[in-house]
């Protein structure tokens, strides 16, 4: 039959025991309460004491490492201002060789002993530190790591003064618990902390990506394996859908491309596949791309792989430019190119003339293209060359100089356009330009129109140019 001693040091342990560990659970929620980790430390402090020590103190270590105090308690209210001053004039170097908090913080094990009068003196700086840690009246201490994850983020000391009391092993353990937990949020609260600010930088970065992107005046977008679009300013969207054309059935028909022996380019070997493959495509491909008003514009595509960390191929930038006018503008010396070299090749006027017009219908895109020329008499215009109009009804026009538009334009040398316009002969011509080609002795016009309906009567968006013929 146990002893009634026995019994009551056996419920003295499971008192101690039950109140240990609701300490730990008091504190685990305190700590889980904020990501303020200094806050919640002192908050620990404030109900560690007096069941810990008569004094408690939390020292971090700084990135520099440097160890700074956040917080140095007493139950002694009188106490307060030594409290105070320790933590706000005495800091514990990390050279410390024989300071406990130093090197707690410096080999990661916890500190534990009695102190004296010799141990104060020997960790004082100077005489006033040395008054002030006399007068905590410390005799046993214990320090603890704050660690994690293979890291110390600081040290959490306590200690018993006018108490009297000392720490037992079950006291030390207890303290090394909670160190283990305070600094379990340390690095939670830092790693949260980190991925705050590294989202932040991020949302930071992007917007400054998207705001390049805005800003350049071509097509710029990052798109995966499968074609997918990752990430497009908006004048790449003018252009393409979800997905890059080669990978996007419904686009795909309005993008043509061709070869050079003149075929039309086989998808595969389009600019985007063509970069998933690892080739770099610059300066580009020129596609004519018809656009959802049924007009066709070319544009230049170039492509080039995109690497991840590890060297694989996760995607392809691809920049898309609108060279529509570039290419006009190409076409037009081209044609000035031919109009001269067929100056240079025929010998006969008339050849000239015909040849020159032909040019012209083919380069502005008109259904007929005329030159003009006054009369003897000065009075009226008559056909000098003609492309796209039968002879026999070009032969019969006669336009009175100061009618119609081209009539208007012999008289005034100056160009016209005109919606409508009645012809002496032939019929009433639409969208039609007519430009002057005046030596100064001579008055003549030259024509080009696009028919809308019939071969005579209607025309449409036309263009002229002015030709100089010398009088016979």
């Amino acid at each position: 039959m146990r002893n009634p001693p026995d019994d009551r040091a056996a419920n003295t342990e499971n008192e101690a025991s039950a109140r240990q560990l609701a300490l730990l659970a008091e504190a685990g929620t305190v700590l889980a309460a904020s990501l303020d980790y200094e806050r919640t430390l002192a908050n620990v402090a404030k109900f560690a004491l007096p069941a810990l020590g008569d004094w408690i103190g939390v020292h971090l270590k700084e990135p520099d490492g440097s160890i700074r105090p956040v917080v140095v308690m007493s139950v002694d209210p009188a106490k307060q201002e030594v409290a105070k001053a320790l933590q706000n004039r005495y800091y514990v170097a990390a050279d410390m060789q024989q300071h406990p908090v130093a090197r707690a913080i410096r080999t990661g094990t916890t500190q534990a002993n009695e102190t004296n009068d010799a141990a104060w003196a020997a960790a004082a700086v100077d005489a006033e530190h040395l008054r002030l840690l006399r007068a905590t009246e410390m005799r046993s201490f214990v320090v603890a790591p704050l660690a994690a994850a293979g890291q110390v983020f600081g040290a959490l000391a306590f200690a018993y003064a006018e108490s009297g009391r000392t720490y037992t092993p079950s006291d030390v353990s207890l303290i090394e618990e909670l160190a283990r937990r305070a600094g379990t949020a340390i690095h939670n609260a830092r790693l949260v902390r980190e991925l705050e600010q590294a989202q932040q930088l991020l949302g930071e970065s992007e917007a400054r990506l998207s705001a390049f992107l805005e800003q350049l005046p071509v097509g710029v977008g990052l798109f995966d394996r499968d074609g997918r679009w990752i990430i497009r300013n908006r004048a790449l969207g003018r252009f393409v859908g979800d997905r890059i054309p080669a990978r996007d059935p419904v686009d795909r028909p309005r993008w043509r491309a061709w070869a050079e022996d003149g075929s039309l380019l086989d998808p595969s070997e389009w600019p985007g596949l063509r970069a998933l493959r690892g080739e770099v495509v610059s300066p580009g491909v020129d596609f004519l791309h018809a656009l959802d008003d049924g007009t066709e514009r070319w544009t230049r595509i170039s492509a080039a792989p995109f690497r991840d960390s590890a060297g694989e191929i996760s995607g392809a930038i691809a920049v898309i430019e609108d060279i529509h006018e570039r290419k006009q503008a190409a076409a037009r010396l081209d044609g000035v190119a031919r109009i001269a070299q067929t100056l240079l090749r025929h010998a006969t006027l008339d050849d000239v003339l015909h040849e020159l017009l032909d040019h012209i219908r083919t380069t502005l895109h008109t259904d007929e293209a005329t030159i003009l020329l006054a009369s003897e008499d000065g009075r009226s215009l008559t056909v000098r060359a003609s492309e796209g109009i039968e002879e026999e009804v070009a032969q019969e026009v006669r336009i009175p100089i100061g009618r119609g538009v081209a009539g208007r334009v012999a008289a005034t040398w100056s160009s016209a356009t005109a919606s409508t316009a009645a012809s002496t002969t032939t019929a009433t011509a639409r969208s039609t330009k007519a430009a002057p080609a005046p030596p100064a002795n001579c008055r003549a016009a030259s024509m080009a129109t696009r028919r809308t309906s019939t071969r005579r009567a209607a025309f449409r968006a036309a263009a002229g140019r002015r030709l100089k013929v010398r009088p016979e």
